[in-house]
C-alpha cells in the first residue's frame, strides 16, 4: 500500500518532470487562487479531470464565507439596528 507522502512525492516528481518547476509552481499558485480547473487544464493541455486529480493530491480546496463589514457593524454592542418600516 502506498502512503500519502509517497503518493504526494510521486505526483510532484511527475509534474516537475513533465512541466518543469516553473510551470508546476504556476499550477500550485493557480490552484491556490481557485482558478477554474478548465482554465488550468487548457493552459497545460490536459483534461480538467486530470487537474482535479492533481488538486486533490496536492492540497485541499477550501472555500470561505466572510460577512460584509456593515453586517458586523450592525451586530456590534454600540450599534442598534434601524427600526422596521411598516
Amino acid at each position: 500500500m502506498t502512503t500519502p507522502d509517497k503518493t504526494h512525492y510521486r505526483v510532484m516528481r511527475n509534474l516537475v518532470d513533465r512541466f518543469g518547476k516553473t510551470k508546476t509552481r504556476w499550477l500550485v499558485d493557480e490552484l491556490s487562487a481557485l482558478t477554474p480547473l478548465r482554465t488550468i487544464a487548457a493552459e497545460l493541455g490536459v483534461s480538467h479531470e486530470r487537474v482535479r486529480q492533481w488538486s486533490a493530491q496536492l492540497g485541499q480546496r477550501v472555500t470561505s464565507w466572510t460577512p460584509y463589514e456593515q453586517t458586523t457593524r450592525h451586530l456590534s454592542p454600540r450599534k442598534t439596528l434601524p427600526p422596521r418600516e411598516q
